[in-house]
């Protein structure tokens, strides 16, 4: 330990401490909870470009420790929480109070120290059970949506399981057994909290105009109203501001439009942050087409829009219905000169509208709720990013060109193996892959090879296969439809490019995603015709397995095969209640023996007729044996 501490690590991060000071934590065991945290400080350096720390304790009641702007210096803070006593007027534990101040107080807000640069990290540290849990977890929720990141420590084993529910991912859940063995663990959480911090950090330095396109109406009403700043306030953390960098701009719209800021008028990361969390409710019926009839404007000269930086319209909505064709109109008019529009959906929304509006398959996004918007607010900046940087060549533009093709990616030769197993059949098949935070990227790049190899069994044509793919985490993704690519290295090589979200097993989102999204149809490359399967991969047991299997059987009901292959860590009865046929189901031992399976996967996916009528498999005992 004192090894570690010899050179301080110089991280920007805003880190609050909440700590279990309750009448079921004795003296002794918070003396051990306060030296914890004092050693975890002491390995910062603190200060206004650095490290800033605050602390809440919690019993019965809650109260403030420090805020993150009180003090700039380990001594101060170390000596504050050292003075700090228990609160042990009663045996309850009412952790959700502790979470609920972290809201009420702002204790990440600016005014209260905290910078829009800088991550919101919240340590837990709790030694049994809460009161309230269901009030715990909807208090943890709430903070997850505002991009707080959740580092859960239990003590003792009680409450391992409800704590295990508030981090934000299993990957931020930690316990020990006893108060004494907090220090044991305290490099890995150090560990943790520094690579948090360094994945905020302003790697996207790409020129890129950037608009928002913000949802103000009725539907959202005002307490989401703030999810949604929250949402796109987070999306300008990651990109460094500047002419060299991103400049943005932002539009609130209902059934008028209200311009917040253009691309020139604010230059820094500060008060962007500052002006979207300010920015009023607008109420009344939402509008998207006075939304994208703005927008032509915005990316001139004269608004702050420049000729070498690519543009990107992020686009949110709550919309029920498609019938407005002037939207879509006006967002064709809008990709015409050049613009790359993502579109988020939220809750109920006609996906054929996103579609629509959207550049490409890859720019869909969609969530069940607002609370939900914080958990994909990575993979929106990381595609926005990828859509800068992946561009074969710049774009000259004159201010207002005639007319603008999207620019493709890049003709980048994918070199594979020949197929072990060639397999000429008509069937739409659409790769299910699981992106969690437990597959690490070395084992997710296998895997997507191993799903880009398997891929090129499948010759692509009008009476041959068409390919999709959705990846899963937290949040379900599409990556592409079936009617997007027609040559078999395409394919393989946007399987290459999928990025990784690391973070939580949501199966049953990627196949309600398939379902609601009609992934299957014509109208996303479908054929009637042909046979429908799903090449489901995953390297453990998903967060709902209840809502797994129901969604997976709901797709069985409609005709699809599912392929279930399991690597590590799975679960098999679950692959079993997922495949819609026990010879359907392959496991491997580690991510290195998939190579072991692929041909046997490829053999069986050549035997699904069309006509096969999909039956629940879940109740039989026969399975492929594990390589």
């Amino acid at each position: 330990m004192q090894a570690l501490m010899k050179e301080k690590r110089n991280i920007n991060g805003d880190i609050v401490f909440v700590i279990d000071g309750s009448d079921g934590v004795d003296e002794n065991s918070y003396r051990q909870t306060r030296n914890f945290v004092v050693e975890f400080i002491k390995y910062f350096t603190v200060g206004e470009k650095s490290a800033r720390f605050g602390a809440i304790l919690f019993g019965d009641e809650s109260r403030k420790i420090c805020g993150l702007s009180k003090f700039n210096n380990n001594k101060d803070i170390a000596k504050e929480i050292y003075l700090s006593q228990r609160i042990n007027f009663s045996p309850d534990v009412n952790t959700h109070r502790a979470l609920d101040l972290v809201i009420e107080s702002e204790i990440f807000g600016i005014e209260a120290g905290g910078r829009s640069d800088a991550p919101d990290i919240l340590i837990l540290i709790g030694g049994g059970k809460s009161s309230e849990k269901e009030e715990t977890l909807s208090a943890a929720k709430r903070l997850k949506s505002r991009g707080i990141t959740i580092i859960a420590i239990s003590v003792g084993g009680e409450g391992s399981k409800e704590f295990a529910g508030l981090s934000t991912s299993p990957s931020d859940f930690y316990s020990v057994s006893s108060f004494g063995e907090l220090l044991t663990i305290i490099v890995k959480i150090i560990e943790r909290t520094v690579k948090e911090t360094l994945a905020n950090e302003e790697s996207y330095s790409s020129m890129v105009d950037l608009f928002f396109l913000m949802e103000s109406g009725t539907s959202v009403g005002s307490s989401n109203h703030r999810k949604v700043l929250e949402f796109f306030s987070g999306l300008v953390k990651p990109f460094s501001v500047g002419d060299r960098g991103a400049r943005v701009g932002a539009l609130l719209y209902s059934d008028r439009a209200q311009k917040l800021f253009d691309l020139k008028t604010l230059g820094t990361k500060d008060s962007i942050v500052k002006t979207i969390l300010n920015a009023p409710y607008l109420g009344g019926r939402a509008n998207s087409y006075v939304a994208f009839n703005n927008l032509l404007s915005v990316f001139t000269i004269q608004s702050g829009g420049r000729l070498n930086a690519k543009r990107v319209v992020v686009f949110l909505t709550d919309e029920k219905t498609d019938k407005d064709s002037l939207t879509r109109k006006a967002a064709l008019l809008v990709k015409n000169f050049g613009v790359i529009v993502l579109a988020i959906g939220v809750g109920d929304v006609e996906m054929t509208f996103l579609r629509s509006v959207a550049s490409s398959s890859s720019d869909v996004f969609w969530v069940t709720g607002f609370d939900e918007l914080a958990s994909i607010r990575w993979a929106i900046s990381h595609q926005i990013y990828y859509i800068v940087s992946e561009c074969e060549e710049e774009l000259h533009q004159k201010e207002i060109p005639e007319k603008q093709e999207i620019p493709k990616m890049p003709d980048t030769k994918v070199k594979l193996p020949p197929p072990v197993h060639p397999c000429r059949i008509k069937a739409d098949v659409i790769f299910c892959l699981d992106s969690s935070g437990s597959i690490g990227p070395g084992n997710y790049q296998t895997m997507l090879q191993f799903a880009a190899e398997l891929a090129s069994n499948f010759p692509l044509g009008k009476d041959l296969a068409a390919i999709a793919c959705v990846v899963f985490s937290n949040v379900a993704n599409r990556r592409f439809d079936l009617g997007d690519y027609t040559s078999v290295s395409d394919v393989t090589e946007a399987l290459l490019l999928t990025p990784y979200l690391e973070s939580t097993t949501n199966t049953h989102l990627a196949f309600q995603l398939i379902s609601n999204l009609d992934m299957f149809d014509s109208e996303s490359g479908g054929r009637d015709d042909a046979a429908k399967i799903v090449i489901f991969m995953t390297d453990g047991q998903s967060t709902h397995p209840e809502l797994t299997v129901e969604a997976a059987q709901r797709l069985q009901l409609q005709g699809v095969n599912i392929f279930s292959i399991g690597i590590g860590n799975y679960t098999l009865s679950e692959l079993i209640s997922v495949a819609s046929d026990p010879r359907y189901v392959f496991t491997a031992l580690d991510f290195k023996f998939l190579d072991k399976v692929k041909e046997k996967v490829a053999e069986k996916a050549c035997e699904v007729p069309k006509e096969q009528k999909p039956t629940n498999f879940a109740k039989f005992a026969s399975f492929n044996e594990e390589i």
